[in-house]
């Protein structure tokens, strides 16, 4: 049986459960707070169940732009990585039994 080797020589289908992971908490996260941000700006609108959705919803967009943007902002100023002066590293598979 082969095992195809990923960082570190662990099991690649480990790293990649691992990126599986991470990408489905910060997608749950992301979906909590939109939600929260909406339910927010839906009561301080204050009036009728249903009809400040659509304000809210803007409101809840925007703000999620200017978080992003503002993300956006701060990597922007990492400094440049050097160039990569070799090849990749290449994915072995080891013989296990």
């Amino acid at each position: 049986m082969q095992v195809a080797l990923g960082y570190g020589g662990e099991p690649a289908s480990s790293v990649n459960c691992l990126l599986s992971m991470v990408m489905m908490l910060g997608m749950s996260f992301a979906v909590t707070v939109g939600g929260g941000l909406l339910g927010a700006f839906e009561a301080a609108g204050a009036g009728e169940v249903g009809v400040q959705a659509l304000p809210a919803f803007r409101s809840s967009f925007v703000d999620t732009g200017l978080v992003t943007a503002a993300s956006s902002a701060i990597f922007w100023q990492l400094p440049p990585e050097p160039p990569v002066t070799h090849a990749p590293a290449r994915v072995e598979s080891v013989q296990v039994s």
